[in-house]
Parts: C-alpha cells; structure tokens; sequence
C-alpha cells in the first residue's frame, strides 16, 4: 500500500487489511506480537454498546449506510391477530406469505433495531447538529469523513481511519459515545481506554500525509443518555507526547522481534495492585 489517503476503502476492507491500525499497537505493546498474530483474522463478537457505537458513527458519518443496513421494528408490518381455528390459522399463514415474509426477504441482513433504541441514536444526532462547530464541520463539503490514512515507517505498513479530518482548520475529529462526558470522567477515560495513543498515533500518520505539521485532535464526545449533552476536548501536547512514547515501544517490539518474548521465561516475584493492600475495602 502506497503512502497516502484513501476514501474507497471499505470499513471491512480496511480493518481486514494490510497495515497496523492503533488497536494492532496496543495488543503488540501491552502483549506481544504472538499474541497479534495469534488475534488477527478474528472478528470478535460485538457487544451491544459496541454495535450502538458502531451504528451511530455511521448515522452521523455516513447515513447513506446506515438506512441501507439499519433499520426499525416500528417498520415491520402489524400483526393482525390470528385464533386458533382451522379457517384463522390458514388466514395467518396467508398474511405471513403475503406480507411478513416478503417484508423479511426486502429487509434480509439488515440490523433491526428496537424502537427506543432507534429514536435514541436520532436523538443523539440532533444534539450533535445542535453544536455550533459540530454543525460547521459535519456540513462543510470539504470535510474528510472516514477517510483511511497508510504511511510506510521504516518498512512498517503503519494506517488509522479517523472519523473527521477537516482541513481548514487542521483537525482530526474523534466521536466517542459515553455514559457521562463531564471533565473529570473523560481525563479517566482518556487513561483508562489509552485514548492519548490514539490521538497521538492519528496525529502522526495525518500530518505526513497531508504534509503539515499543524494538525490537533479532537475528541467529540456525546452522551447515550438525555438530554445527549455533547462536549469537545483537544488533547494538549503534553499528553499527545505520551500516547506518542506508547505507541512508539510497540513500534520497537515490531522492529526487534528477536528481543520480543510472549512473557520472560524466568521466574517473576508479583505483588497486589496497590489497591489490593487496602484490607477494609476489601
């Protein structure tokens, strides 16, 4: 894969492709490149919060999909109720003939979703149009929406597939769904999800190639819950630097393999988490 960007690139294509993206870094940083192997190729089974995720980006990102491949209960056509007579039992399967199943094949593979739920992620969108600068963004026809970045880095395939590049003002945009957005649980969440990693590792593939150094990243956080408050945090340099150094030693696992070991084959002495030794909390 040649250096550059690409916007033809399907999601499934780009995750089942050449390259490591920032999760592959994680997994070779906080494990090995045994344990990326032995995971790459294996589609894991998507939670419901994952799927709801993965619905909303691409409501807010590319609706054209999520109207092909989504869609509601409250579609389904109503069931008339059936006895239990020999004349009502061939009536429904008449109507299922008929009606239902003609529905069932038009709507085959598609994710059927239930009502709250549906009306939940068009909540969501509404509130994210209501901010002034997602607005702008979301509307400019210059934006770069899922857009898949490659950048060789010393023979290492490196991409990332930010949600929103909007060049005008060098920013990459990340949406992230949550329970609660407020300032002191996302500076958690940014430790505890190592989204430092992420904005560093984005930062880095976009800025070569778009040839600038003037690129920021960009959190657009939106919560799953009324009344959807949607709020926008850009990582400070300082903290970039660390999710820089992160990703950095997987960097190092994968260009010294001869140095990178599953776990030590020698004996290590362990001791609790610092938690652990709180004997009343526990």
């Amino acid at each position: 894969m040649e250096n550059g960007s690409y916007q033809f690139i399907s999601n499934l294509d780009y995750h089942s492709g050449p390259g490591y993206s920032r999760s592959d870094l994680e997994t070779i940083r906080k494990h090995s490149l045994s344990h990326y192997h032995a995971k790459k190729g294996q589609a894991d089974e998507p939670t419901p919060a994952q799927e709801f995720g993965t619905a909303f980006h691409q409501l807010i990102l590319e609706p054209e999909l999520f109207y092909k491949y989504n869609i509601s209960e409250e579609s389904a056509p109503v069931k008339p109720k059936f006895g239990r007579t020999k004349l009502e039992l061939v009536a429904k399967e008449e109507w299922e003939n008929r009606v239902y199943n003609p529905w069932l094949n038009e709507n085959e593979g598609k994710k059927v979703w239930k009502e709250d739920l549906w009306a939940k992620l068009h909540d969501m969108r509404v509130s994210i149009y209501k901010n002034t600068i997602m607005k702008k963004i979301l509307e400019d026809s210059e934006t770069k929406k899922e857009i898949s970045y490659y950048w060789n880095e010393n023979d290492t395939l490196l991409k990332c597939r930010p949600d929103i590049f909007y060049p005008k003002m060098g920013l990459i945009m990340d949406l992230k769904t949550a329970h609660n957005c407020n300032y002191t649980q996302f500076r958690k969440d940014l430790v505890n999800f190592c989204y430092d990693v992420q904005a560093a590792f984005y930062t880095d593939l976009v800025s070569k190639v778009e040839g600038t150094n003037k690129v920021s990243f960009v959190f657009a956080c939106i919560e799953k819950d009324a009344p959807y408050a949607v709020a926008l945090y850009k990582l400070d340099d300082a903290s970039i630097e660390v999710g820089r150094e992160l990703y950095k030693k997987a960097l190092d696992k994968i260009n010294n393999p001869e140095d990178n070991e599953d776990y030590p084959s020698f004996i290590q002495e362990i001791n609790l988490a610092a938690y652990g030794f709180d004997v009343e909390a526990r």
